[in-house]
């Protein structure tokens, strides 16, 4: 949402360039793990539906974008070789998480300090594969306001999953 929150303030396409992919990534993602599990779904239920409606409904309204509007970086700068291969390091790393949560749930979350069931682990992955696209995209060039879109994105979500931890455990 911090990367949305910029693209819609800032208003360019910089922001978007990152944003508009990672965000059909998160919500594919997640919309797979739910039809995977739809059986565990009571469809009668309102909020079930809107559920289904919303993640389906932004993943194709962010493709048409990102389709429609694609386009390379503005002025952009190339990253120094040092950054490229910190990027390409986020980005398999966060990429092999999230197939390892996709598809061997028990396995990739068993040192979680709760317990995580499949589904769950398939919705959390989308996190992981969200990121790793965002590591891949700016990993030759980006301009400032990527760089700062990822780098905030990834501050929010760090600081909100610790805090959320601690809370919790309290």
């Amino acid at each position: 949402m911090a990367a949305v929150l910029i693209l819609l303030v800032v208003n360019r396409w910089a922001p978007a360039r990152l944003s508009l992919p990672v965000a059909v990534i998160f919500t594919l993602v997640v919309s797979l793990a739910s039809l995977l599990y739809l059986n565990s779904f009571d469809l009668g239920r309102r909020a079930v539906r809107l559920w289904f409606f919303l993640y389906l409904v932004s993943f194709e309204i962010t493709a048409i974008m990102w389709w429609a509007y694609r386009r390379p970086a503005e002025q952009s700068r190339r990253l120094s070789p040092r950054w490229r291969r910190l990027l390409i390091g986020q980005a398999v790393v966060y990429g092999a998480y999230g197939l390892a949560m996709f598809f061997i749930p028990q396995s990739a979350t068993a040192f979680w300090p709760w317990p995580v069931d499949g589904f769950h682990a398939n919705i959390y992955s989308a996190v992981f594969f969200s990121a790793a696209a965002g590591a891949w995209i700016i990993r030759r060039e980006a301009v400032a306001i990527e760089r700062g879109t990822f780098g905030l994105s990834q501050l929010v979500l760090g600081s909100f999953a610790v805090a959320g931890l601690l809370i919790v455990d309290i």
